[in-house]
């Protein structure tokens, strides 16, 4: 997923892993791991209980990583400007270092 190597847990999540048993806590955290970092879809074997836990966090784990996108595009175009500050930003500065 374009880089990403990290993702936010939620604490909703933590109720679906209570309904879990261990090994399976282990795999749907290693398969939210491959998600997030190479995109890798998992399977879980055919484990339908885990398939539908992780369609469950997959849903939040793809917002953020579009929100992140969208953060890192913004400050892809930022750097690009390379500091420039933009003659509407200066007189607006200047206004407020004179009040």
């Amino acid at each position: 997923m374009n880089g990403k190597t990290s993702f936010v847990m939620h604490s909703r999540h933590i109720k679906v892993f209570e309904n879990l048993p261990g090994d399976d806590v282990k795999q749907i955290m290693l398969a939210i791991g491959a998600y997030v970092e190479k995109g890798v879809e998992p399977t879980f074997d055919g484990n339908a209980g885990l398939q539908m836990a992780f369609r469950f966090i997959r849903v939040d784990l793809d917002k953020e990583a579009e929100k992140w996108e969208e953060t890192r595009a913004k400050r892809i175009e930022a750097g690009q400007k390379g500091g420039k500050v933009s003659a509407e930003n200066r007189a607006n500065a200047k206004q407020k270092e004179q009040k």
